[in-house]
């Protein structure tokens, strides 16, 4: 929460910053009101820790950092805030565990920093299906034979509505999935610092 505060500074008549003063408001506690309705952007701002770069100098959102901060996601957290916020069942919240096991573990031994930025980036759905069913494949051949990413029930139940429609809230479930994801993966990404979309990056596939 500390890091939610904004950042304040005095300056004097020539222009000169001096010591910051006490700051008005937190920003977290601010967006704690918009939930449910903002889900989507609390999860991917606080618990991903996505800049947001349109950010005045006084909000510290603008500078978050999932490269820098990667030791401050939480699945435990999100587990909670799915659970008690989205109101996802225990099921759900587990299928989302064992999807974000499945590709860390496919990220450090096949699908590498490609996939990973893929997976992290992809805005679209028709592309962010195609990766899923291309990495099902190579995930079956990896263990051979032996395991898949996801069954047809864990699929509906992750990213359908009903059996033909994609979620309206997709990117959400992405971005859960690619929370258990970082959580897994720490050490690897402080060795592939790179494989982490820059904030600029991040920001221009948002706007695609």
């Amino acid at each position: 929460m500390r890091r939610s505060w904004q950042r304040t500074a005095t300056s004097t008549k020539r222009g000169k910053v001096t010591e910051p003063g006490e700051p008005r408001f937190n920003y977290l506690y601010e967006d704690l009101f918009t939930l449910p309705a903002q889900a989507a952007r609390f999860v991917r701002t606080y618990f991903l820790r996505i800049p947001d770069l349109r950010r005045p100098a006084d909000d510290p959102r603008r500078d978050y950092s999932p490269r820098r901060e990667a030791n401050l996601v939480s699945w435990p957290l999100v587990e909670l805030f799915a659970q008690e916020v989205l109101l996802m069942t225990d099921n759900r919240v587990a299928t989302l565990k064992e999807l974000g096991d499945k590709l860390a573990n496919y990220t450090r031994r096949q699908g590498g920093k490609r996939f990973f930025r893929q997976f992290f980036t992809v805005q679209r759905s028709d592309h962010f299906l195609t990766l899923l069913n291309k990495t099902n494949i190579d995930y079956t051949r990896y263990t051979g034979g032996k395991e898949t990413l996801f069954n047809l029930d864990s699929f509906l139940t992750l990213f359908m509505e009903g059996d033909e429609m994609l979620r309206s809230d997709w990117r959400l479930i992405r971005d859960l999935v690619l929370i258990r994801m970082v959580e897994q993966l720490r050490d690897w990404i402080a060795e592939n610092a790179d494989a982490v979309p820059g904030e600029e990056e991040v920001t221009m596939a948002e706007q695609v």
